[in-house]
């Protein structure tokens, strides 16, 4: 869940045909050629030709992979002149690597397809399954490197698999089913009901095979299989998957502390933890019982993650509700991130890197001291709120700062006399396109009392801001895709047809949204600024597609939404998610900016920054397309 927080289309003929043998490729090579489980290799990548031609320092993020990530390395490469080698321990589990090569934002991931290797076992022989394991990365993981998932490809992936190899369906069973439901078009029931007959003739059932079992006929309302596996199930495993759902799904009715202690003394490390947690810190928010939410949260502090203390402080500060309570618990945070971050190396999940791990500590920790930060400046603490923001700005990265905060703490800097570090912090955040017009006031009042007069103020914003805007648009270049858009027809909120082809000639910006994504609505403040900016330009469109809503009458629902807050946008309801599919949007927000051609030349996706910001690279991308 806590990857999400933080952090989120190939050509078929071309991953599929590639697949069935090892790809050779001209930029990376392997020695020797056919690694061996338990060996290790030399990668040698060559970066002529490539994004990273000019890199002075090269990263390899490798995942070695089965029905499942087995190992997540990423390791500085050593060369010149665009040469690099690093060695790679292979796992002994791995049945293929793919990997991507990086330098600070600048990725080389083959064009989203990574750079895929078959791994060999001792004698030399290919570890059957390469391509149900890419099916598995494509249906989640694979967003690591930077590669959306795709579950229509995992789902053609894992056909392909067991065809050539009947033998590793097993192996894949788990994974195989949910994708199964979900992307078969042609009588997806009956086609799971055969699989389904296939599983119960499996020998010996395991945990997991049981539990998709009960999920699946679950799924299919066939009650008399979901009572006999979940039977079996709980006879034969008391501690396994079913028991820690059924026991769940009890425990939510009331997940006071006494529940989520019982419930993780019967199972622990369950994942479903987290569950009851969330749901009982949702319903004192909603009752507004924060001196409640601060005695749970003490109570379980050792099996809560740092981000819901975080959380809780926010809904706190929103609600302009008892500051001492809020301190307590933002104090409490800052000690579990700081447990959480000292845990040893074998803590850290296997599908993610140590680096990436150790930046996720270290957010959540910053996250906290953000919240207590504004806490302390709140209570008129500011000496102490300016100290403990500035701990907070250290540890997260650039990219995931709250803007809020980093305003407050240029406000605090500059109110203590602390121009040149004031100054330093908001020319870091206008050279990387994030920072508001708030700050630039703040940044203005720095100016004059380093300066004692504004005198050349205008010429140092406009060549940092100039330098700023030729940076984001030499970044974009390197972004920049060209991929033909799903058409599309949909309802307006007014009940009018509209085709995306009704839009041809055009630069279109189309924003997949729903009502309950935070996100979503985050971002709605930049995206009022775009249009605002474009209004009069004839040659650009805006369409919001409402999608994966939860509620009856998804137009009423968007209607309700967006007469409240008076936004000026053009409204679609993709009431059957069925353009959110062939868009193959696999989380939101994700919005689509193409050209005049009808192509997609970018996509988007997620929001964390600021509205200033995502004004700014709209217009930097529509600015490239014209």
């Amino acid at each position: 869940m806590f990857k999400k927080i933080l952090m989120l289309s190939l050509t078929a003929v071309f991953l599929f045909s590639c697949q069935s043998k090892t790809e050779k490729y001209s930029t990376v090579k392997l020695e020797p050629s056919e690694p061996r489980q338990g060996s290790v290799v030399t990668v040698i990548y060559d970066a002529s030709g490539t994004v990273l031609k000019d890199a002075k320092k090269v990263y390899m993020t490798a995942y070695q992979f089965s029905s499942e990530v087995e190992d997540a390395k990423k390791i500085e490469m050593s060369g010149k002149e665009g040469k690099w080698t690093a060695k790679l321990p292979v796992s002994k589990k791995a049945i293929g690597i793919i990997m991507k090569f990086s330098e600070e934002k600048t990725v080389d991931n083959n064009n989203d397809k990574g750079y895929v290797f078959q791994v060999y076992d001792k004698d030399g022989n290919k570890v059957p399954g390469l391509k149900a394991g890419l099916a598995v990365a494509y249906s989640g993981w694979i967003q690591n490197l930077g590669i959306d998932p795709d579950r229509a490809k995992a789902y053609e992936l894992f056909k392909e698999a067991f065809k050539e190899n009947p033998s590793i369906k097993r192996a894949f069973i788990v994974k195989y089913l949910p994708v199964l439901i979900r992307e078969e078009k042609s009588n997806p029931q009956e086609k799971l009901t055969a699989e389904l007959a296939e599983v119960e003739k499996y020998p010996n059932l395991t945990d997991k095979e049981l539990s998709i079992l009960v999920d699946m006929y679950g799924n299919l309302g066939n009650q008399q299989k979901f009572i006999q596996y979940q039977n079996e199930s709980l006879k034969r495993f008391p501690k396994g998957e079913v028991a820690q759902k059924t026991e769940y799904r009890n425990s939510l009715q009331h997940p006071d502390v006494q529940t989520i202690l019982s419930f993780e003394r019967r199972f622990p490390h369950s994942d479903f933890t987290e569950g009851l947690i969330y749901t009982a810190l949702k319903n004192f928010i909603a009752r507004k019982d924060f001196k409640g939410a601060a005695k749970f949260l003490e109570a379980l502090k050792d099996y809560v993650h740092p981000y819901y203390f975080s959380y809780v402080v926010g809904k706190i500060l929103d609600n302009n509700a008892d500051l001492k309570v809020a301190e307590k618990i933002a104090r409490l945070g800052i000690e579990r991130a700081k447990e959480v971050a000292s845990q040893p190396d074998s803590a850290k999940p296997k599908d993610i890197t140590m680096q990436d791990w150790q930046l996720m500590n270290k957010y959540y920790l910053g996250r906290n001291f953000t919240e207590y930060g504004k806490v302390l400046y709140d209570m008129g603490k500011k000496a102490k709120a300016l100290e403990v923001l500035q701990n907070a700005f250290e540890l997260i990265e650039k990219d995931y700062r709250d803007p809020q905060a980093i305003e407050l703490y240029a406000k605090l800097l500059v109110e203590q006399k602390k121009y040149e570090q004031a100054k330093a912090m908001i020319e870091e955040m206008i050279k990387d396109g994030s920072a508001t017009h708030e700050m630039k006031k703040l940044l203005k009042k720095a100016y004059v009392g380093i300066n004692k007069s504004d005198a050349g103020y205008a010429a140092y914003l406009a060549a940092l801001e100039g330098k700023a805007n030729e940076k984001m648009l030499e970044e974009l270049k390197k972004k920049m895709i060209d991929e033909p858009a799903p058409n599309f027809t949909l309802k307006d909120l007014d009940g009018k047809n509209v085709s995306l082809s009704d839009f041809k000639g055009k630069i279109v910006i189309v924003d997949f949204w729903a009502t309950w994504c935070n996100p979503c609505l985050k971002s709605f403040p930049g995206m009022k600024l775009t249009i605002e900016k474009f209004k009069d330009d004839k040659d650009v469109a805006f369409l919001f597609i409402n999608t994966w809503e939860r509620v009856n009458d998804k137009f009423a629902n968007a209607r309700k939404f967006i007469q409240a807050n008076n936004y000026p946008f053009h409204v679609l309801i993709d009431d059957q998610n069925k353009v959110v599919t062939d868009f193959k949007v696999s989380g939101i927000p994700t919005k689509f900016i193409l050209g005049k051609d009808g192509n997609i030349k970018f996509k988007s996706v997620g929001f964390s920054g600021t509205a200033e910001h995502l004004e700014n690279e709209l217009s930097a991308m529509i600015s490239l397309l014209k």
